[in-house]
């Protein structure tokens, strides 16, 4: 009967021991698979925030872009507002004539030039580029310095040429009286 309550209880501590073997497996295996699923879930949400990470930064670059599309657009309305197209050119004479009568400049002739296919290569497409011819009396002084208050009008010019030549009715040579010929250009946005 010894050996019977003996065989019973080693039976019965392999069935304990079998079973915590078994419990530990089964633990040991659930939390290594927990582990492999934590650690798919970090990979997948690490994933989803560099994702994230570069929509955000395509929606301020974007956001960027706008800015600087915006700045861009309000510089060219301010460059229009400086230039001249043809609907301009009463106001542009009347302005360059001002100018003139401040100065002691007589001015002979003010006239819009058509230009020639050789200049119209030369400006990009979309933008306008008017030609004002300026014809002029006065003093070589008088007349820099008309060029000079060029500048100061609200319109955007270029000097594209100067001719000067002696005014063929003045009074003698110490006059100094001139006749000159400024060719004038601004640009302008093509409406």
């Amino acid at each position: 009967m010894a050996l019977g309550i003996r065989s019973r209880t080693v039976k019965v501590v392999i069935n304990i021991v079998v079973g915590v073997l078994f419990f530990l497996g089964m633990h040991l295996a659930g939390k290594k698979l927990a582990l492999d699923f934590m650690d798919h879930e970090k990979k997948s949400f690490d994933q989803s925030q560099d994702q994230i990470k570069a929509q955000q930064e395509l929606i301020n670059a974007n956001r960027e872009a706008k800015k600087q599309a915006e700045e861009i657009k309000s510089k060219l309305q301010e460059l229009d507002q400086k230039s001249v197209g043809e609907k301009e050119l009463p106001r542009i004479i009347q302005q360059l004539s001002r100018k003139s009568g401040e100065l002691g400049i007589e001015i002979i002739s003010i006239k819009p030039l058509k230009e020639s296919a050789a200049q119209a290569a030369e400006v990009p497409a979309g933008i306008n580029k008017t030609y004002i011819e300026v014809m002029v009396k006065g003093s070589y002084r008088s007349i820099t310095d008309y060029i000079k208050a060029l500048d100061e009008l609200p319109i955007t010019f270029t000097v594209e040429s100067l001719l000067l030549d002696k005014f063929a009715e003045s009074l003698g040579p110490a006059s100094g009286r001139l006749q000159g010929t400024l060719v004038l250009s601004s640009y302008s946005l093509k409406t």
